[in-house]
């Protein structure tokens, strides 16, 4: 990994404890609990709208399937019909992505 994405990624990280800390003043932790609650938190809770805009791209590409449930939440899910295609993806991204962080 490039030495910028590592003091970027720190930075992120440090900002984020700061974060949860500024937040919940009277919060304490171990570093399991951290990764696990706070960190989480910013990381998934943070990326709420790129997750929808990926969703909508892999709905839009066939690629998984949205069904609408009985109590109006939608769930996602795999196109059975696109699994090779979908896997041929992530397996070409995972090859790339591991080349680019050496």
């Amino acid at each position: 990994m490039k030495e910028e994405n590592l003091n970027e990624t720190y930075s992120e990280i440090v900002l984020a404890i700061l974060k949860y800390l500024v937040d919940h003043p009277r919060s304490g932790d171990t570093v399991e609990g951290i990764e696990r609650w706070w960190l989480l938190e910013h990381y998934i809770l943070g990326q709420r709208r790129l997750v929808r805009e990926a969703l909508a791209f892999l709905v839009r590409h066939e690629l998984v399937l949205e069904v609408q449930q009985e109590d109006l939440r939608k769930r996602y899910r795999l196109n059975p019909d696109r699994w090779s295609e979908a896997r041929t993806m992530v397996e070409t991204w995972r090859t790339g992505h591991s080349t680019a962080e050496e």
